[in-house]
């Protein structure tokens, strides 16, 4: 049975890679190809989810700043209210999740 989902997977991951170059959207490609466009929608979604970032370099570069500098900074450019950050963050998140 694991051969038979990995040949399903094969297949999608062709079809969903091929969709990226295709220059119309999912729907035209999906018609073109004959395909129901459910289907490629959920096997996007965990193609999607599977992906793991790259890191190309674990270490970021660092600048030390004076006192005066990180004074003049923080003055420049504020934080941003907490409760406003948690609140972006959540909506950023829940967008995320659909």
């Amino acid at each position: 049975m694991s051969s038979q989902l990995s040949k399903r997977a094969n297949f999608w991951h062709k079809h969903i890679e091929a969709a990226k170059s295709f220059p119309g959207n999912a729907v035209e490609y999906c018609a073109q190809e004959k395909i129901r466009l459910q289907s490629f929608y959920q096997w996007r979604r965990r193609f999607a989810a599977l992906q793991i970032p790259v890191r190309t370099n674990a270490f970021a570069p660092v600048e030390l700043l004076t006192a005066s500098r990180a004074e003049n900074l923080r003055q420049s450019h504020p934080l941003p209210d907490p409760k406003w950050a948690a609140i972006f963050v959540s909506h950023l998140l829940r967008e995320m999740a659909q």
